[in-house]
């Protein structure tokens, strides 16, 4: 067999180097080359056939081919061997890359399925308890939540929130200010509105985020990495998007999922650029406490 393919690939050249010295030669001289090369071809397939087959070789007596000739044949055998591993390798770099998509593909659909089956089992918890009575808010601090590791203290919601009449920006600006008071109960209900009422605005994105940043908070955990995601999915061009990616995977931690909150940094690192000095250390932090070797 491997002979056979020898024979295969000496054809090949032959055809090859006939076409470039055919526009060089004279009819009669490239005529002479040609019977030639023939005779040489006729001879390698008896002694290909010989050496399989143990008969004799035949006596070769055809003329030398030039010394030209030989080096463009073993220059365009080098270039065709050449690019064959070339192909090889690059085939192997598709199929590398499709394997990993495929793992990150199956870990989002795993998540996506988990977070839906968190998401009913909260639901008939939530339908089974008895209504609690509502207080009035507790004062807190005038700051933000900028990050995982400040925590805030949960408070109740008060006993109505209502979007003040006005467009999309106001009443966004509305909800974002309890977020501002840390009033994250208030803030989370105003927001929940602010996305019911104005589904197409284009701060829904935002509204998206910090009711994750609020969820993740107050430790429901599901609800968190369920937004957080859908940010992530739903907008992929969002400037929030790497920080989502990032507080998604300190949620899938705290769920105890690490393999899930390592994929979700594996995606973080092809938007590393859009990222600030301080998310990427947070992110590092958390790869190398879960071992995840994405950095």
């Amino acid at each position: 067999m491997r002979g056979f393919v020898s024979l295969l690939g000496f054809a090949f050249v032959i055809v090859t180097s006939i076409s470039a010295v055919q526009a060089q030669t004279s009819p009669a001289v490239m005529a002479a080359k040609i019977e030639a090369l023939e005779r040489q071809l006729r001879a390698l397939q008896q002694n290909n056939y010989s050496a399989r087959t143990g008969a004799p070789a035949a006596v070769q007596s055809a003329t030398p081919v030039e010394v030209g000739d030989r080096r463009l044949l073993a220059d365009l055998s080098a270039q065709l061997g050449t690019m064959e591993r070339q192909l090889r390798q690059l085939n192997g770099r598709l199929e590398e890359y499709e394997y990993r998509q495929n793992q990150m593909s199956e870990a989002v659909e795993q998540l996506r399925n988990q977070m839906a089956l968190q998401r009913e089992q909260m639901l008939t918890l939530n339908a089974a308890e008895p209504s609690q009575p509502v207080t009035p808010p507790a004062s807190s601090a005038d700051n933000t939540i900028n990050s995982q590791n400040e925590t805030a203290p949960v408070t109740d919601a008060p006993v109505a929130i209502e979007l003040p009449n006005g467009d999309a920006a106001v009443q966004y600006q509305y909800a974002f200010g309890f977020i501002q008071r840390n009033d994250l109960a208030s803030g989370r209900i105003a927001m929940e509105q602010f996305m019911s009422a104005n589904s197409d605005d284009a701060r829904v994105p935002n509204a998206i985020f910090w009711l994750g940043r609020i969820n993740m908070q107050q430790g429901n955990n599901a609800d968190a990495a369920r937004l957080f995601l859908s940010l992530v999915e739903d907008h992929p061009n969002h400037n929030r998007r790497v920080d989502a990616l990032v507080d998604l995977a300190d949620v899938l931690v705290d769920m105890n999922a690490p393999q899930d909150a390592c994929n979700a940094l594996a995606e973080f690192r092809r938007d590393e650029d859009k990222a600030s000095d301080r998310l990427i250390a947070r992110a590092r932090r958390v790869s190398e406490a879960q071992s995840c070797n994405v950095f």
